[in-house]
């Protein structure tokens, strides 16, 4: 069963203390839960789920977690199952972080690497 959102948070606060203090430097603005359910502007069949989020912006830098996305997509998942990939979502955005703090964009290019995958998938699924 899902956990409530208070739950969820403090998974996510948990998730964050095991990570190096280094990975928040410059993320003035933190780690962020959303209860929102965000889906993909990509998405074809309204099935691709963000899960996370690095977000640069004038206001700065924050890293988004959504509790929605993740009670859609994981909820027949065990609490540990759910613990593992919030840390696994975290550690991704805060790659996201790091390298763009250090002017790389080498998850960027994997991430659209895997998007073009999605979309080839769909494609071939909807002939």
């Amino acid at each position: 069963m899902m956990p409530d959102i208070d739950t969820f948070t403090a998974w996510t606060d948990e998730a964050c203390e095991r990570l190096p203090e280094i990975f928040f430097r410059d993320l003035n603005l933190g780690v962020v839960v959303s209860e929102d359910l965000k889906i993909s502007p990509d998405a074809i069949d309204d099935d691709l789920f963000i899960l996370g989020q690095y977000e640069r912006s004038a206001m700065g830098k924050a890293i988004y977690i959504y509790y929605g996305s993740f009670m859609k997509m994981y909820s027949d998942y065990t609490d540990n199952e759910i613990k593992d990939m919030i840390y696994h979502v975290l550690k991704h955005e805060f790659t996201h972080h790091m390298e763009g703090l250090a002017n790389f964009r080498d998850l960027e290019v994997e991430d659209e690497i895997q998007l073009a995958r999605y979309k080839e998938m769909k494609k071939n699924d909807h002939k």
